[in-house]
């Protein structure tokens, strides 16, 4: 139908306010009203009426017949919305057909002088309610639950209800929660498909039309998939565009969706760097989100993925990390190592991905990812040669001990073929060559200093380093700290130009040894010297 008037609209809801009826009409283009009836537009005028922050979303439900939804979501507009809205119904089973999604356009309020920086509240740096922009989301669909559609409907209303209510907090905080809780939800939903990897690497067309619109034109063509709205709206939403506009249609299970968008600052996208980046940014959060039910912390693997994302489009070596993340056993091993370990994710992988992706294509072909334990002996001292200095001989040692950490941690997360018992064998191998080649490396340091320690009777004091909790039983978990007591032959003094006694030779060569093996951080691989006689109030050194 034409667009309608003010006259028209107000003589069918003579109740609402005329500043509702005008915005509602001057910030919603024709195709609004070409999609929509008279008695629609009517309709979701007197619902847009009735919210405010105390209520800010109201619902349409219809049931035209058997399982089919026609669903309405009418409320203000915020970030991440429809990747929540479409997240929430991949996760009860709602399929989308059709879909029609606006998004009312800026509105400007002017704040006169006196009242600049007065707010307060909730509502501290958001317009007034009347003139808050606003969404119209209509979707078309099926249900597939087991519940019947009169158990199923208050429920979904309930889980778009709580998602709405956490975006309308407008902290950090509530918005990460409303993330995580859809995410589960549409994991939990994935979990319990039977899911073939080799379904869900399907193409995807994605053509861009900038002369269309007024916006950036997304053509999506693919073959439909579980919750592909919510990823694809997901990985839009991560790249800091805005969708003004979607329009989907499913055809005999084909996918032609178009998706208005512009960027922060409300303009069209026309850098083609941009542009690519969106498109890839799109192709790669989708085929990811499929395997999020392979990650113990679903929520933190894809957040972490969207880092490594961001990262990689950005990129000028984009192209070589393609292969890798088409994969679809790279992908399920991604998801399960990223969604596992906060230790691995903040100390290894996120500042190495560029690492890691390589390693996880051995894997595929059942390869581990750490060296056999007999070659670490001879592989620790190879890092070491050559190294001149006592630092460059610690750095080197420690960025061998991490890099073999992080190997043994990936070998223990993703080859089902290794238990705990293989970890800790590895792991106790690891820390006893560490502890050697770190005092060792510590006692000649000193020695050059000192001269070396010497007994009364002339001859070189003997020291030895025993492993005491975890280490001795040799039952070191990743998290483990290494606890140690040395113990040294004889007193006496060393025989350098600048003679000390033996105690504190030794004293010294503890200390510098707990120095030297850097802990990523603290409880992990961590020297621990207290379990000695006498712990902390006895000497760090016991002589025989």
């Amino acid at each position: 139908m034409p667009k309608p008037t003010f006259e028209e609209i107000k003589g069918l809801c003579p109740e609402i306010e005329d500043g509702i009826i005008r915005a509602h009409l001057d910030s919603l283009g024709d195709f609004y009203f070409q999609r929509f009836s008279i008695g629609e537009v009517v309709e979701h005028l007197k619902k847009l009426s009735l919210i405010n922050p105390d209520h800010p979303l109201e619902i349409i439900l219809e049931f035209p017949g058997e399982d089919r939804v026609e669903c309405t979501v009418l409320a203000y507009d915020y970030p991440f919305e429809f990747s929540l809205i479409t997240g929430v119904m991949a996760g009860m089973g709602f399929h989308i057909i059709t879909g029609d999604i606006f998004t009312y356009e800026q509105v400007r309020e002017e704040t006169p002088p006196s009242r600049a920086g007065k707010r307060r509240g909730r509502l501290a740096g958001k317009p007034k309610a009347q003139n808050r922009r606003k969404i119209i989301d209509h979707f078309s669909g099926w249900v597939d639950s087991p519940f019947s559609l009169d158990t199923w409907a208050p429920e979904f209303k309930k889980r778009l209800e709580d998602v709405i209510r956490l975006l309308e907090q407008g902290d950090e905080e509530s918005l990460n929660k409303a993330k995580h809780d859809v995410n589960e939800l549409v994991v939990r939903r994935l979990s319990r498909l039977p899911l073939a990897p080799h379904a869900f690497l399907s193409p995807m067309e994605i053509n861009i039309d900038n002369e269309a619109s007024p916006y950036t034109r997304l053509i999506v063509i693919s073959e439909d998939t579980p919750a592909f709205l919510y990823t694809l709206s997901n990985a839009l939403s991560l790249q800091g565009v805005s969708i003004k506009h979607v329009k989907i249609r499913t055809i005999n299970r084909r996918i032609e969706d178009e998706i208005d968008i512009v960027d922060s600052r409300e303009r069209k996208i026309e850098d083609p760097g941009m542009l690519d980046q969106i498109r890839l940014s799109v192709l790669l959060t989708k085929q990811f989100t499929y395997f999020l039910g392979n990650a113990p912390d679903p929520y933190s693997a894809l957040n972490r993925f969207e880092y490594i994302v961001s990262e990689i489009v950005r990129a000028p070596t984009t192209g070589k990390w393609l292969d890798l993340l088409s994969n679809p056993y790279t992908l399920q091993k991604l998801a399960k190592l990223l969604g596992t370990s906060d230790f691995l994710w903040e100390d290894f992988i996120r500042v190495q991905y560029e690492a890691l992706l390589p390693l996880l294509k051995p894997h595929i072909q059942k390869k581990r990812f750490s060296a056999p334990m007999e070659t670490l002996p001879r592989r620790l001292t190879e890092a070491l040669a050559g190294a001149h200095t006592f630092e460059e001989k610690k750095r080197r040692l420690n960025e061998f001990k991490d890099r073999e950490i992080f190997l043994i941690d990936l070998d223990h997360i993703l080859n089902p073929d290794v238990d705990f018992d293989d970890l800790s064998k590895r792991l106790t191998h690891l820390a006893e060559n560490v502890v050697r080649a770190a005092t060792e490396m510590v006692y000649e340091h000193l020695v050059e200093r000192y001269g070396r320690p010497m007994s009364v009777a002339g001859l070189e004091a003997r020291y030895a380093v025993f492993g005491l909790g975890k280490l001795g039983g040799a039952d070191l978990g990743y998290a483990s700290d290494i606890e140690l007591l040395f113990v040294y032959s004889d007193k006496g003094q060393t025989d350098g130009e600048k003679s000390i006694s033996n105690t504190e030779f030794f004293e010294f060569l503890v200390r510098e040894t707990a120095q030297a093996i850097e802990a990523k951080r603290e409880g992990i691989f961590q020297v621990d010297l207290r379990l000695r006689p006498h712990g902390n109030a006895g000497p760090l050194a016991c002589s025989l």
